[in-house]
């Protein structure tokens, strides 16, 4: 005999159950893939790891391309654009020579250029930073060594942000960079 409740299709009720699910896993996948954030800690992990390894160059004595030099440092390219550089001094070959602690094009050797995600900027323009062994020292700007002297501080915020100290400034790191050599990180744009 025929069977006169014959089944030969979905009922509206499961076809509103897979749609409205597909729906829900298609939002979280756009929201999710849209929302590529970069964590400023990340970044400021990143730059850190930077300015360590050129201080543990310097150090370390390494010589570069198998050349005696003065140090190591950190120079910025360009702020706008987020690019800075880790250089090698200039050659060892007599004590005047060492004596500039500030990136000269003519006689330093970029050997890493960086630069930042997109969507993160420098707040502003940093000073050069200079390791130079044997003792050790870190120069700041250029300048003659000061060991109370000011930190250098690199700070980074999301694009187009106000990173100024009346503002939320949770959205700032910042990491300093003493003439003692220690290097640390800090919420906001001021150094302790």
């Amino acid at each position: 005999m025929y069977n006169i409740h014959k089944k030969n299709g979905f009922t509206l009720i499961e076809i509103l159950v897979v749609t409205s699910i597909t729906m829900l896993i298609s939002v979280l996948m756009v929201t999710n893939l849209s929302s590529k954030k970069v964590d400023l800690d990340d970044v400021t992990k990143i730059i850190v790891a930077d300015v360590r390894f050129a201080q543990t160059r310097a150090l370390s004595g390494a010589n570069h391309d198998g050349e005696a030099r003065c140090g190591y440092g950190i120079h910025m390219i360009n702020a706008p654009e987020g690019t800075y550089s880790i250089y090698v001094g200039p050659h060892a070959d007599t004590a005047s020579t060492c004596n500039n602690t500030q990136y000269a094009s003519t006689e330093d050797i970029e050997i890493v250029t960086k630069k930042l995600p997109p969507g993160i900027e420098f707040l502003n323009v940093f000073p050069d930073i200079f390791f130079e062994p044997p003792n050790p020292k870190t120069y700041i700007g250029g300048g003659g060594f000061q060991l109370d002297g000011n930190p250098a501080t690199l700070t980074v915020q999301p694009l187009n942000y106000n990173c100024n100290p009346l503002a939320n400034r949770s959205n700032c790191r910042s990491v300093c960079i003493y003439p003692s050599g220690r290097i640390t990180t800090v919420i906001g744009r001021t150094c302790p």
